[in-house]
């Protein structure tokens, strides 16, 4: 299943019932649960589609732990 219309992802990294992603431009996005905060958007607000995280544009990969998110910068 295709979520949203966009097709510039470069890295994605799910687990549980989460997603986080890196776009070509270098930002960092994520959806689904968001229970813990760990979609790292400052709420915890559940996230049907895909959030910007932050304004940073030199996000290298990002990775969905447990409760966590981690992202390496460039």
């Amino acid at each position: 299943m295709q979520v949203g219309t966009d097709t510039d992802w470069v890295k994605v990294s799910a687990i549980n019932q989460y997603t986080v992603a890196v776009r070509t431009g270098g930002t960092v996005w994520a959806w689904g649960l968001n229970q813990f905060g760990q979609l790292g958007d400052g709420t915890t607000t559940n996230r049907s589609a895909p959030v910007q995280v932050g304004t940073a544009t030199d996000w290298a990969s990002s990775s969905a732990g447990g409760y966590h998110t981690v992202a390496l910068r460039q």
